[in-house]
């Protein structure tokens, strides 16, 4: 957990999480970037990214290597 390697994929997986939460809320029909109430969807997405690192740390240690990983590689 405190590698540059641990935080590089940890944010990868809060970006991702970041992503996937914004285009939930909003979904397909919500095209019109002028309506969108842009606070609420990233306040929200904020909350998930903070989840998505908790969650990183919490697997931290569980696998040999230092990653956020909980799977073993193939």
């Amino acid at each position: 957990m405190f590698t540059a390697t641990f935080w590089r994929h940890a944010t990868e997986r809060a970006v991702k999480t970041l992503a996937q939460v914004v285009l939930s809320l909003q979904g397909a029909s919500a095209l019109n970037v002028l309506e969108v109430d842009w606070a609420q969807t990233f306040g929200v997405a904020g909350g998930a990214v903070l989840l998505s690192y908790a969650t990183s740390i919490m697997s931290a240690g569980v696998k040999k290597d230092d990653s956020p990983d909980l799977l073993a590689d193939k």
